[in-house]
């Protein structure tokens, strides 16, 4: 169902990574600003992408394993989950806007639920809910092994 998004992000990886590590880089929180200037941002990044398209091209279980390190790579790294939620709408935006700009988002469908625009927002939407629980998941082991 979702196939049609991650081909165009493959297809267009490079130009929306820079893209990407640019806009983040212009985001007006100190915090942001600061993540982007550390080594481990653009492998880390990457990786974001990557992780991206593996959730609509892997099986649930592998996507959720790649979640899972991401996850815990990003909490022992320090960077806040408002950087990690920052990031994805960025991203998603950009996606959005460089799918619109080829025009890929004109047709208008007879069930809004079909429509391009409503199947990206959905997807993302799902994306987003499912990286932010990732996030807190390993925060509280974290937490939970300090105690």
């Amino acid at each position: 169902m979702y196939k049609d998004f991650a081909n165009f992000i493959r297809t267009n990886k490079a130009d929306l990574l820079n893209n990407w590590m640019n806009e983040m880089e212009k985001q007006s929180d100190q915090l942001i600003n600061n993540i982007a200037k550390e080594p481990m941002y653009e492998e880390t990044s990457q990786e974001f992408v990557d992780l991206i398209v593996s959730n609509i091209t892997e099986n649930g279980s592998k996507f959720n394993e790649k979640l899972d390190d991401f996850a815990e790579k990003v909490v022992h790294l320090g960077w806040p989950i408002h950087f990690v939620t920052t990031g994805l709408r960025v991203f998603g935006l950009l996606v959005y806007t460089a799918m619109r700009d080829e025009d890929l988002f004109l047709k208008r469908e007879e069930k809004p639920e079909d429509d391009a625009y409503y199947r990206f927002e959905t997807w993302l939407s799902s994306m987003y809910n499912k990286v932010v629980t990732a996030y807190a998941d390993t925060w509280e082991k974290t937490v939970s092994i300090q105690k």
